[in-house]
């Protein structure tokens, strides 16, 4: 399974639902969104630069799920 398979699930499971952007110059941006839509929809919840970046902001998001925290929702 891929790094970013991995990451989609993972956010699924959060309730959240990404989509991703490779303009071309190395570095893949993917945009965290509370329903499914569109990369290019804008109004995000957080927008990472690469997988490491998606991985720091999923960590976060989930451990303050984990302490009763609504993030907005």
């Amino acid at each position: 399974m891929s790094g970013r398979k991995v990451f989609m699930e993972w956010a699924e499971s959060l309730g959240l639902y990404i989509d991703d952007y490779a303009p071309g110059d190395g570095v893949t941006r993917y945009r965290v969104f509370t329903e499914k839509k569109s990369y290019f929809a804008g109004d995000g919840i957080f927008t990472a630069l690469g997988l490491r970046e998606l991985r720091i902001f999923l960590r976060g998001y989930s451990a303050g799920l984990a302490r009763g925290g609504n993030h907005g929702s």
